[in-house]
């Protein structure tokens, strides 16, 4: 099959969006290697590295805009459809919420991935027009597409509840573990990092950015309440408001010095920050998929997450759940992991990351597409 993808964000954003499309397209090109991915983009910006990785395989296509018609105005557009079409592209997959204007009279299937309903769950994060354009283009494609990818059942349940999309439409794919964090980290290689970033020697991890939603407040008031008070916290990521916030807390609470923040951390060492800690806790209270419980998982380290959205999805029986309004409740949690109740945990980690292996990701992409591709041609 020829696969054609909204590939912007995939080869030109760091973050979330981006991360999601090249795990999918690493997974397809290692595991569905009779194919053809072409990624289309409007400009390749700073995105050598991405381009470069994805490119070594003979089965992927970097195509840009050619004559007149360039930008967004192509991504979205005449300009890729008729691009598409001389590829001979049979699906067109908008990795991230978008498929141009007129593809549905292509005689091309389409499938688009929703993932967070942010601007729904917290609307003053957003602009009254942008929450407006969000909720129109969301609106356009999930009525345009033949299909549509969730990333967890809860997605799903969320998607049909919002805007009325018939269930049968939306297949559930799960985002691949990544190997990177399967490897395990020697540990001369682990006192290295220890040492580099100031990390403590006792510590849980807390991965999230600092904002209401990932919570972390809740975690700074646990961290007061757990037994062992040598345990520090770690967190990543810049000073911003709410971090005032939560370090003005910390220091009410008496915690301030047992919490340590690492301003940026290359991707390369974060499998070792997660392999060092004790736990990790994720007390977001609203995700659509869970990188950060797998790769915990992947690193044999015990689990505990905010229950409310996809994280039992994603933990399974290899995670302990506590609510995300309740510090005691994430204390009592932390301590039964880091003490009677870590064994268990770590014995059902393996079964748990195997439903999230690169290989079923791409198998479940692969029928999807192999199916669209043959309703298409029954269309005809």
């Amino acid at each position: 099959m020829v696969i054609g993808f909204d590939a912007k964000y995939v080869l030109n954003d760091a973050g979330g969006l981006g991360h999601y499309g090249r795990i999918a397209l690493e997974a397809l090109t290692a595991h569905c290697t009779h194919n053809d991915y072409i990624l289309y983009t409007p400009d390749t910006q700073h995105g050598t590295l991405n381009i470069n990785q994805l490119l070594v395989h003979s089965s992927v296509h970097l195509k840009l805009p050619k004559g007149s018609s360039t930008g967004e105005s192509w991504r979205t557009g005449k300009g890729v459809l008729k691009a598409a079409h001389r590829h001979g592209v049979q699906v067109y997959h908008g990795l991230t919420g978008m498929l141009p204007d007129g593809l549905e009279y292509t005689g091309i299937a389409s499938v688009v991935t929703v993932g967070t309903l942010l601007h729904k769950r917290y609307p003053k994060h957003f602009s009254f027009f942008k929450r407006f354009f969000i909720e129109r283009a969301n609106k356009k494609v999930l009525r345009r597409a033949d299909a549509v990818i969730a990333l967890s059942e809860f997605s799903k349940r969320e998607i049909v509840a919002e805007y009325g999309v018939d269930p049968s439409k939306i297949t559930v794919v799960p985002v691949a573990s990544e190997q990177l964090f399967a490897t395990r980290i020697s540990e001369e290689m682990l006192a290295l990092q220890r040492s580099n970033y100031g990390l403590p020697k006792h510590y849980i991890l807390v991965p999230g950015n600092f904002d209401s939603r990932h919570n972390i407040s809740t975690a700074v008031e646990a961290l007061a309440k757990v037994a062992d008070e040598s345990l520090h916290m770690v967190i990543v990521g810049r000073r911003n408001s709410y971090y005032s916030e939560m370090m003005h807390l910390a220091e009410k609470m008496g915690v301030k010095d047992r919490i340590v923040r690492i301003k940026t951390v290359a991707m390369t060492d974060m499998p070792a920050i997660y392999q060092m800690a004790q736990a990790v806790v994720v007390p977001s209270r609203y995700e659509c998929t869970s990188l950060s419980v797998v790769r915990a998982l992947q690193s044999g380290v015990p689990v505990v997450a905010a229950t409310g959205s996809c994280m039992e999805e994603y933990g399974g029986d290899a995670a302990v759940y506590f609510s995300p309004d309740s510090p005691t409740d994430l204390a009592s949690a932390i301590d039964g992991v880091l003490t009677t109740g870590r064994e268990s945990l770590l014995q059902a980690a393996p079964a748990q990351v195997e439903k999230f292996a690169p290989e079923r990701m791409a198998s479940s992409l692969n029928a999807l597409y192999r199916s669209l591709k043959e309703m298409k041609k029954s269309q005809k």
